[in-house]
């Protein structure tokens, strides 16, 4: 493939070596912004803050009355909100914001810093950032796993089809810049160039449509959505400065960056990265129609945890404002209400649309579910793709190998029952290996000590997820009416999301 562009990393430099051997000082807090902890307040913060946030949208609405002659500004916007704003300024004063551990900790890669700290591991760096492009974002982790494609490399070109997907890479500038797929650790492989033309062949790729688009138009898509979801990746996307310390070597002063391009891999040579992508599977040629009042409830619900996700990460502001309420902080607080409203209407952030269809393909179904799985705690991510442990179960010794979150998707009809994997995407016909309930695991990564009973950790788990909306829903079996392809009317049915640690003795690669 020529017209391609590619960052070169030193050719003499084994990469490996400094992903695992390279420490990183910042001038601040090395994980802020990527710890792996979703932002929270205090239900009365929360709520009272979800009151301030909804008035402004009705302020802003063109059919709410507004003056015509009158700017909508915080200024102009205040008087009507003042006492939404009292009504902040109590609950804060009254439940401070205080931080939460949970048992999920202790089996993230790594382990979590004591006390803040200004000290990383590269490795460690490029897990968690992933983990945060990826939760910031439905549409790129769509992207990073892969998706059908055409690409169009010029006017007079032939389409060729394969596999296109999102590569996030990272760029540590020192003597010469060493760049690494987030992903695959590796140096990233051949890029397209800006203005080669990219077709999704994946129908309704989540809220893209299927236009030829340019590598450069579709590259500033997905970050203008992840700068409004992940507000703190901006610096890393600008370049930021870092000291690095090498083994055999000083200190020394560097940048490190944050950039994306996309791989194409032509069919003719097409392997997926980690493995075969199934592409067809007969359950995932299903559809099927949320039943009301599920479909306003379970919509209202998603957008109101949307609502909520987008104030907690202005906490800090918002705390700051908190601590002067003057005339000065009260517009502020508007500003700030206004910031969240306008945000709240960018695409990156409708991902109730999916809610909103008549009919929705189970395959689509399943993608989001893994989204909203993958997005919902650091460690939940890791524990998807597997750990690796050390497991004790009742009447076994001791046996190294791999703990992993198990999702699963049962689709229930009166006739039959079908179980989807959620992370492939086949249909699983056998039930996934169980651990015993009262056996133990202890991680076995940066030589943690940990004791971690398997059913607590279980419950650990389904606690952090049933914060999303829609995965608290499916905990229960869902209604739905079932549109099987070789059928002309409909099939009740039930949707249930089932989460289970399953363990192999096989070590984590």
């Amino acid at each position: 493939m020529t017209d391609v562009l590619t960052p070169q990393p030193p050719q003499e430099t084994d990469l490996t070596k400094p992903l695992l051997n390279t420490v990183l000082r910042f001038s601040t807090q090395a994980l802020e912004g990527l710890d792996g902890r979703s932002p929270t307040l205090p239900e009365p913060v929360a709520k009272t803050l979800n009151a301030l946030v909804s008035m402004v949208a009705q302020l802003q609405d063109p059919d709410s009355g507004w003056p015509s002659d009158l700017p909508q500004t915080p200024e102009t916007i205040a008087p009507y909100v003042a006492e939404e704003i009292d009504r902040v300024l109590d609950a804060w004063s009254e439940t401070p914001a205080s931080p939460t551990t949970s048992l999920l900790d202790a089996i993230a890669p790594g382990g979590w810093p004591c006390h803040p700290s200004r000290y990383i591991d590269l490795e460690t760096w490029r897990s968690r950032l992933l983990w945060t492009v990826m939760q910031g974002s439905a549409i790129a982790m769509q992207w990073m796993e892969g998706l059908e494609g055409t690409v169009i490399q010029g006017h007079d070109a032939a389409p060729i089809q394969g596999q296109v997907r999102l590569v996030p890479y990272g760029i540590l500038t020192l003597d010469w810049p060493i760049a690494f797929d987030l992903t695959t650790q590796q140096p990233p492989a051949a890029l397209l160039a800006p203005h080669v033309l990219i077709q999704s062949q994946t129908a309704e790729t989540q809220g893209l449509d299927q236009t030829p688009r340019s590598v450069e138009d579709l590259l500033e898509t997905l970050l203008d959505g992840l700068r409004v979801t992940t507000p703190r990746l901006k610096a890393l996307l600008d370049g930021q400065t870092v000291d690095v310390l090498q083994p055999g070597r000083a200190w020394q002063s560097g940048q490190i960056q944050l950039q994306f391009g996309f791989e194409f891999i032509p069919h003719a040579v097409s392997t997926v990265h980690g493995g075969a992508t199934p592409t067809s599977s007969p359950s995932l040629a299903t559809q099927f129609t949320l039943q009301e009042p599920e479909r306003t409830a379970l919509t209202a619900a998603v957008i109101d945890h949307q609502r909520r996700g987008a104030i907690a990460q202005r906490a800090e502001t918002w705390e700051a404002i908190a601590q002067m309420p003057t005339a000065q902080s009260v517009g502020d607080w508007v500003y700030q209400a206004c910031h969240i409203t306008e945000r709240l209407r960018h695409p990156a952030l409708t991902y109730h649309q999916t809610l909103l269809h008549d009919t929705i393909l189970l395959s689509h179904w399943q993608r989001w579910l893994l989204w909203h799985l993958s997005r919902s705690a650091y460690p939940v991510m890791q524990l998807l793709g597997g750990i690796s442990v050390q497991l004790l179960q009742p009447g076994t010794p001791w046996q190294v190998g791999t703990l992993r979150l198990w999702a699963g998707l049962h689709v229930i009809t009166d006739e039959q029952s079908r179980l989807v994997d959620l992370t492939t995407g086949y249909l699983q016909e056998q039930p996934h290996p169980s651990i015993h309930p009262d056996a133990i695991a202890r991680p076995a990564l940066g030589g943690r000590s940990d004791i971690i009973p398997v059913d607590a950790l279980q419950r650990a788990v389904l606690d952090q997820c049933c914060h999303t909306p829609l995965l608290e829903q499916l905990r229960s079996p869902l209604p739905v009416e079932l549109w099987e392809a070789e059928s002309d009317r409909p099939t009740p049915a039930t949707l249930q999301l089932d989460l289970q640690l399953e363990f192999w003795d096989i070590p984590l690669r």
